[in-house]
This record gives structure tokens, C-alpha cells and sequence, in this order.
């Protein structure tokens, strides 16, 4: 319970500490010198779009588009038959069976 006591009177000592002391006031030219950027039309305010990176990306990405094709068109273009041993198994398992 005196812990509890102690807290709150440390508490109490903080926020007491700050009596008496004035609010801090701002610069006498700070409210026109808002109203006179507020004011002036900045119409030459430009939005920058990334333009390089975006083209870099888009480089990248067909290239490793292009790479992918080229590896899985290569690597599968050896005939189907070598595939199997069995002549029988290539054409059961190369014929559709949709119509039986």
C-alpha cells in the first residue's frame, strides 16, 4: 500500500512541477507567413513517377519471362517416346480416354 502512496505522490510531484510556467507563444510573423504559402498558387508542383524504375522492372521481368520459355522449350524437346520404355505404355497413356 505505501509503494501505491509513493507512486501517486510522485505522480502528483511531475505534474505539479509544471505550475506557473507560461505557455509558449509563437513568432509574431509565423501566422502570415502560413497564410502567405497557403496563398501563393504552386501550380508547378510535379509528382515524380519512376519512370526508370519501372522500365527496369519491366526489362527484368521479360527477360526472366523470355529465360523460363527458352529453358522449358529446350528441355522438353526431346521426343516423347524416349521417354518410355514400353511402346505399349506411350500410346496407353498418350491416348485420350475421354470417349470410353
Amino acid at each position: 500500500m505505501e509503494n501505491n502512496n509513493n507512486k501517486e505522490l510522485w505522480i502528483n510531484e511531475v505534474l505539479g512541477s509544471t505550475k506557473g510556467m507560461s505557455r509558449p507563444q509563437p513568432g509574431t510573423e509565423l501566422y502570415s507567413s502560413v497564410l502567405q504559402k497557403l496563398s501563393d498558387n504552386n501550380d508547378s508542383i510535379r509528382v515524380r513517377i519512376p519512370v526508370r524504375q519501372w522500365v527496369a522492372a519491366a526489362v527484368l521481368l521479360l527477360a526472366v519471362n523470355a529465360a523460363s520459355i527458352l529453358y522449358y522449350t529446350t528441355r522438353n524437346n526431346k521426343p516423347a517416346e524416349s521417354n518410355y520404355s514400353n511402346s505399349i505404355a506411350f500410346e496407353i497413356q498418350t491416348t485420350p480416354t475421354y470417349n470410353y
